[in-house]
């Protein structure tokens, strides 16, 4: 009972560290103007993306930080405290609502709440699956700025990276995982775990749409040739 108060009191703390952390970008990068909150919210995404993901990697590196006390409550804390607040986010900014975002948040809590403490090892593979949301945000502020018309080949370039780690470590790891979860006959993470997996696999989908939409588009240029034509 101790422990999950403590888990609790850490997880508010670092909700109210991102809540804060959300503010001060705003302040420092709108100057006074309207804030954006889907670029401040991508921004706090990428840096919680890259300490979670930090956490993953260390964990599998050096297996024995899955028992230290720090480690699993880092784990617990960081991405609680940001799930709740950026569900919280999405809540008060009607711009930014998504259900598909807020299924994987409650997912991914409840895998947190149920796995740390018992699977570490499960949890750290699936803080993994981070690795790729720097990426999407930069894909995202790339089309948004246009710069994927100005470095046509560094974009590309970009979005090979991004489907080969959304595809890795989301997708088929999540999938992987859930499976190795019910082999060990743990019920609650696998299915969660296989939530994830199915989120992760519809947007991948979504991500290979796009993709080939903008293969198969003609460019502006040739498309007003056409017209004219």
């Amino acid at each position: 009972m101790l422990e999950a108060s403590l888990t609790l009191l850490e997880a508010g703390s670092v909700c109210l560290a991102f809540r804060a952390l959300y503010r001060l970008a705003a302040l420092a990068l709108t100057r006074g103007a309207r804030p954006a909150p889907e670029r401040l919210s991508r921004l706090v995404s990428c840096i919680h993306a890259c300490a979670l993901a930090a956490l993953g990697a260390l964990a599998t590196a050096q297996p024995a930080l899955l028992e230290s006390a720090w480690w699993r409550g880092a784990a617990s804390a960081l991405p609680l405290g940001y799930l709740a607040h950026d569900a919280d986010l999405i809540w008060d900014e009607p711009s930014l609502w998504d259900p598909w975002m807020l299924a994987h948040h409650f997912a991914f809590a409840g895998l947190v709440a149920a796995g740390v403490k018992k699977y570490p090892g499960l949890a750290a593979r699936a803080f993994l699956a981070e690795l790729s949301t720097p990426l999407l945000h930069a894909a995202w502020a790339a089309r948004r700025s246009g710069a994927d018309h100005r470095h046509p080949w560094g974009t590309r370039a970009l979005g090979a990276l991004l489907f080969v780690t959304f595809f890795y470590f989301r997708a088929y790891s999540l999938a992987a995982l859930a499976v190795e979860a019910y082999a060990l006959g743990e019920w609650l993470p696998g299915i969660l775990m296989s939530g994830l997996a199915a989120l992760n696999w519809y947007w991948f989908a979504r991500l290979l749409r796009h993709a080939a939409r903008a293969c198969i588009s003609a460019p502006p240029a040739a498309r007003r040739k056409h017209r004219r034509i």
